[in-house]
């Protein structure tokens, strides 16, 4: 069985599709004078000089008091962070190799305005206060790796390894990549064969019983032509979640085991072709969700919960390069598959199970062509092309007939864009940067379902067309410094309701909609050994997607009015000594409804905060590798207070956790010891409302050890 990733397409007033366009929201003036306050406020450093040379290899050096220059490609082109106008955070895989970080969730600690949604429901990236609802498969931050689509929030919780960079992009990216990036993007680029023989294998234990495996190897087959690159990794741990109803002590026990590899041809200088498949799977243990009164990390599920997930994907990528000129084509193909099993009440009677089983193929193309070198005009035009289904049956089985219930969703649809892109090099330091995407998708939905009074069978059709543009002013105020200001839009596609349908008129819902304005500044001081970014933007929300009604069964989700989102991030670095490196950001972001009535029970949620967005995040760290090798890490993380649900009733206050390492480096050989969550913070990472409050408890302490072998 499959379900279709959520089509964006804008349904009609009535059955049948209709194209839909949308007006820029206005600029309040209370933002003009922010930012004009805060340019002025800023500091603009005339002595400081660009870095320069390898950010992989500037992290590991001892002797490095100059942080190198980053380069990122978020924006489908090569360019330096620094000079970049938006608010990015670029982490290289040296980075979070030597924070021990393996997933999208433990990079999310390190971007400031960027907090990870983890639930057994969905997870997903929350970027400057826009989330998505509890249940929905698509989230309002992009994921793409090596440019191609995780469109799903449940692909967000796949293990990382051999990467190259991560990249949080915030704000919409609507012109560049379409719809689901109405709060940013994360790009990651994994490191791909590069005619060199290199290999890495890690071996990892921890509390637990966890213990972790990842090998890569990368050599050439024909010297300076063809190379290859295999990857594969291993992952396994019981968990710190006991059912007690059952006598499980591994109740959200993970197997994790995926492999990837790629070849590379690159017969001259002006091609570069790459061909890669991937593949893991893994088995969940699911059961997490406890019910408040009963003790920390334990479930009293009458049921037993499981989970697993399976996915596969293809992708063939070539770039041609010569007179100035690029083309770009990335094909790719990504199937997907997740089955879970989940008690109904979490109480230990056998109350009945909730059952999910989706399958997803999306099927994309992209075509891209760009100048290169420095030139007066520099430009970008592309052209993009997906198809898609989805398939998802949703069945609630309780002992009563007459609460049992199950649905059978199809979704197909299919998508266009053209999109281009241009900066105009004004004068010396000053940039004018515009582009604009014509964005068309169709989807075609049925469902079937079949409560205790029998089948019924209904369908919907979406066309959803949007323009999506883009407008940005940058100016070098000095080397080192560099000013920017930015308008942008995007989307979050609208959707076919997999789990709460009751007919053709609750089946679909619309997109929902972002305005960003923001302004920014980057410097950099002390030679580059320091360098100090912050932004601060102002989000206008329209047609917000929403989860309405009260109780166990009567919700539906649809369109509110308005919301917005205001606020600004920090981000510094500064090697102040030979093999010292600091590092730290912070943000704070707060959302607020603007309009909207329940339209199930009549509530009105006009200045309530939305959910799943902590007011604040930052992270402080500090690393210092001795030329003996010898080195120790200390990072901090910070989430401030946020809600889970419309109402504000149900909240987490503010957390920190403290991350240890420590180790010794020689010969290729790095032997590592480590603890997370040092001081054992409590939190929860969702709570929700039926009959009682239900919530999953966050990670506990968990110490372990690492050997990685380098050759």
């Amino acid at each position: 069985m499959t379900v279709a990733p959520i089509s964006s397409i804008r349904p009609g007033a009535e059955p049948g599709a209709r194209a839909a366009t949308r007006r820029p929201a206005p600029l309040s003036a209370a933002l003009a004078a922010l930012a004009a306050l805060c340019l002025c406020l800023l500091p603009v450093p005339g002595h400081a000089a660009p870095a320069s040379g390898s950010a992989r290899d500037a992290s590991r050096a001892a002797n490095a008091t100059t942080l190198q220059t980053v380069t990122v490609t978020a924006f489908k082109r090569e360019s330096d962070l620094q000079k970049t106008p938006a608010s990015i955070t670029a982490l290289s895989g040296t980075d979070l190799d030597e924070r021990g970080v393996h997933d999208l969730a433990g990079a999310t600690l390190l971007a400031p305005n960027v907090h990870m949604k983890r639930t057994s429901s969905g997870s997903g990236p929350v970027i400057r206060g826009i989330s998505t609802f509890d249940t929905s498969l698509t989230n309002a931050a992009a994921l793409y790796i090596d440019d191609i689509a995780y469109p799903l929030n449940y692909m967000t919780t796949q293990e990382l390894f051999d990467v190259e960079r991560i990249e949080f992009l915030r704000g919409p990216q609507g012109t560049l990549y379409g719809r689901n990036s109405e709060a940013g993007v994360v790009n990651v680029v994994l490191r791909r064969p590069d005619g060199e023989r290199r290999g890495d294998l890690r071996a990892e234990v921890g509390a637990y019983n966890s213990y972790r495996l990842t090998a890569a190897l990368s050599a050439p087959i024909f010297t300076d032509t063809l190379s290859f690159a295999l990857t594969g990794n291993l992952m396994s741990t019981d968990g710190f979640i006991k059912n007690e109803t059952l006598d499980d002590s591994r109740a959200d026990e993970r197997r994790d085991a995926g492999g990837r590899a790629t070849l590379r041809w690159t017969p001259d200088s002006a091609w570069d072709v790459s061909l890669t498949a991937d593949a893991s799977t893994r088995d969940l243990g699911q059961s997490s969700l406890r019910r408040e009164q009963d003790p920390l990390f334990t479930v009293q599920s009458g049921t037993q919960d499981d989970s697993d997930e399976d996915e596969h994907g293809e992708a063939l990528r070539l770039r041609y390069e010569a007179d100035g000129i690029r083309f770009v084509s990335v094909t790719g193909y990504r199937n997907f598959n997740k089955r879970f099993l989940s008690d109904l009440d979490r109480g230990p009677a056998n109350a009945g199970q909730t059952n999910l089983d989706l399958e997803t193929n999306h099927l994309s193309q992209e075509l891209r062509l760009s100048s290169t070198g420095e030139q007066a005009l520099d430009w970008l035009v592309g052209a993009y092309a997906f198809s898609e289904s989805l398939e998802a049956d949703f069945d609630r089985a309780t002992p009563l007939a007459a609460t049992t219930s199950q649905r059978a969703t199809d979704v197909d649809g299919q998508g266009v864009a053209g999109f281009g892109e241009v900066t105009w090099h004004v004068s010396d330091g000053l940039r004018l940067t515009g582009g604009l995407r014509l964005d068309h998708t169709h989807s075609e939905g049925s469902q079937a379902y079949t409560p205790a009074t029998g089948r019924v069978d209904y369908d919907d059709t979406m066309d959803n067309l949007e323009v999506l543009p883009t407008i940005t002013v940058a100016y070098d105020l000095a080397d080192g410094a560099t000013a920017y200001a930015t308008w942008s839009q995007g989307y979050l596609a609208g959707g076919y309701n997999y789990n709460l349908a009751t007919s053709s008129s609750n089946l679909t819902y619309d997109p929902e909609y972002t305005t960003n304005y923001e302004i920014g500044l980057k410097t950099a001081w002390l030679g580059g050994a320091l360098t100090v970014n912050t932004a601060l933007f102002h989000i206008e929300m329209e047609d917000k997607q929403v989860m309405e009604g009260t109780g166990n069964t009567n919700w539906k989700i649809t369109n509110a009015g308005k919301a917005h989102s205001t606020g600004g991030e920090l981000e510094a670095r500064w090697t102040p000594l030979e093999g010292l490196a600091l590092d730290g950001g912070v943000g704070y972001v707060r959302s607020v409804v603007d309009e909207w009535t329940d339209s199930v029970s009549g509530t009105d949620y006009a200045g309530k905060r939305l959910p799943w967005v902590p007011e604040l995040t930052w992270n402080v760290g500090a690393g210092y590798t001795h030329s003996s090798g010898l080195f120790a890490r200390a990072d901090v993380s910070g989430v401030g207070k946020q809600y889970f649900d419309a109402g504000n009733t149900l909240e987490q206050t503010d957390y920190q956790t403290v991350d240890l390492r420590t180790g010794y480096a020689w010969e290729g050989v790095t032997l590592t010891l480590w603890a997370r969550n040092l001081f054992d913070a409590r939190y929860a990472t969702k709570k929700t409302r039926t009959t009682t409050v239900l919530l999953e408890d966050g990670a506990p302490r968990t110490f372990g050890a690492t050997v990685e072998w380098r050759f």
